[in-house]
């Protein structure tokens, strides 16, 4: 929770300085959070701005996100997770 706190912290600078919001990346971070700290980064997290999410079990953020839109990759072809 450090790193992960210590890196929201520096997203919050950067648009503050840049006055735009940024695209943040998260790492296959859920796995290793409890659900009420994944909830509390999810709605940190929400707001204006493109979160990209790296997972190796997808349906661990189901609900989660509203709006979400899941993208499966695999054996490197993408595709959209509803087809």
């Amino acid at each position: 929770m450090a790193a992960i706190s210590m890196r929201l912290a520096e997203s919050a600078v950067v648009e503050i300085a840049r006055r735009e919001p940024c695209i943040v990346l998260v790492d296959d971070v859920f796995s290793e959070l409890d659900r009420s700290r994944r909830q509390a980064l999810v709605d940190h997290l929400a707001g204006d701005r493109q979160i990209i999410l790296t997972l190796v079990d997808a349906d661990i953020i189901d609900g989660y996100l509203p709006g979400e839109r899941h993208i499966m990759v695999k054996n490197g072809q993408a595709s959209s997770a509803s087809e």
